[in-house]
C-alpha cells in the first residue's frame, strides 16, 4: 500500500489526500449534510486497511471512507446516549475494525467503543 498523507480541511469541509512530498493527490467529500458530505470535519483515523474514519461536528456523527475516498458510511447523532456525540473530537481506528471516538462537553469526557460496520 502506498504511503501518503491525510488531512481534515475544516473550512472547506473535506479530506485532503497528499503524497508525502506535499503534492495534492486526491480530496474526500463536498459540503453538505447528505451521506458521504461533510460539515465540519475535524479528527480522522487510518485503519490497516487504509479506511478513514472521520467526525464531523456540526452533525455529530462518524464518516467512514474506502482507502479510494468512496463513502461507505455514517453513524451517530446529536446528545448524550450511546450512539449519540455532543462535539465528536477524536477518533481512532483498531485493527479489528473497531473505533473509538472521544466527545468533550462541558463537563465530561466520554470514550464510545463503536463496531466499524455500526450505520
Amino acid at each position: 500500500m502506498p504511503s501518503f498523507d491525510v488531512v481534515s480541511d475544516f473550512d472547506a469541509h473535506q479530506i485532503k489526500v497528499f503524497d508525502l512530498h506535499g503534492k495534492a493527490l486526491a480530496t474526500i467529500g463536498t459540503q453538505g449534510s447528505h451521506p458521504g458530505q461533510l460539515e465540519k470535519p475535524y479528527h480522522l483515523s487510518a485503519a490497516s486497511n487504509g479506511g478513514l474514519y472521520l467526525t464531523d461536528l456540526s452533525s455529530d456523527q462518524v464518516n467512514k471512507f474506502a482507502a479510494d475516498g468512496t463513502f461507505l458510511g455514517r453513524w451517530g447523532r446529536t446528545g448524550s446516549g450511546a450512539g449519540e456525540f455532543s462535539n465528536p473530537l477524536g477518533i481512532a481506528a483498531g485493527v479489528e475494525g473497531q473505533c473509538t471516538s472521544r466527545t468533550v462537553t462541558t463537563t465530561s469526557c466520554r470514550h464510545l467503543p463503536l463496531k466499524a460496520n455500526t450505520y
